[in-house]
C-alpha cells in the first residue's frame, strides 16, 4: 500500500468508527476505500469549473453533489461534469457537459465522514448497506451503488475499476 492509500485508509477507518460506532473490518473498508480513490483520490482531486476556469480541492471523497445547482454558496463549489454514455445515447446531439454544485469540506476528516454517510444512504435506497457489504463482493457493492443512483457509468466497467483498486 502506497502513501496515498495509507492516507485514505487512515481517514476512512477513523470516519467509519465515528459514523458507525465501531472499527471497520478490512473487508468492509476495501470496497469503500476503492470508490474514494477512484472518485476523488481521497478528496485530493482538483475540481474545475470550465466556464470560469476556477478550480479547487474540495475534500470531497465521493464526488458528491449538493442538492441544488448554481449559484452554489459557501459549502459547495460549481463544477463542470458530464453525463455517462447511457445518457448520451438517449440524448443524441446534446452536450453531455453540465455545471452543478459539489460539496466542499474544510478537512479530509469531514470529507471522509460525509462520504461514508452519503454512500450508505445511497446503497440503502435499493439494497441495504449490510446486504451490499455483507456479500463481500465488490461487484455486489458497486451494483447496489448504481441501483441507488450513485453513478451513471457502465456497471461492469465501474465494477472492474473498484475491484482492481480494492486489490491494491
Amino acid at each position: 500500500m502506497g502513501a496515498q492509500d495509507a492516507f485514505g485508509r487512515q481517514y476512512l477507518a477513523t470516519a467509519w468508527t465515528n459514523v458507525f460506532g465501531r472499527v471497520p473490518e478490512l473487508w468492509e473498508l476495501q470496497p469503500v476505500q476503492a470508490v474514494a480513490r477512484l472518485e476523488s483520490n481521497y478528496g485530493r482531486l482538483k475540481y474545475t469549473n470550465k466556464i470560469t476556469g476556477e478550480s479547487a480541492v474540495l475534500n470531497n471523497w465521493g464526488a458528491t453533489q449538493c442538492s441544488h445547482g448554481p449559484p452554489c454558496g459557501d459549502s459547495c463549489f460549481e463544477v463542470t461534469d458530464s453525463h455517462g454514455k447511457k445518457w448520451a445515447a438517449k440524448h443524441p446531439g446534446e452536450d453531455p457537459h453540465y455545471n452543478w454544485c459539489y460539496n466542499r469540506y474544510d478537512t479530509p476528516a469531514e470529507g471522509a465522514a460525509a462520504f461514508l454517510k452519503a454512500i450508505k444512504r445511497i446503497v440503502d435506497r435499493k439494497v441495504g448497506w449490510d446486504a451490499a457489504l455483507g456479500a463481500r463482493s465488490t461487484d455486489t457493492f458497486v451494483a447496489a451503488m448504481q441501483a441507488g443512483g450513485y453513478f451513471e457509468a457502465d456497471l461492469s466497467g465501474y465494477q472492474n475499476k473498484v475491484w482492481t483498486l480494492a486489490q491494491d
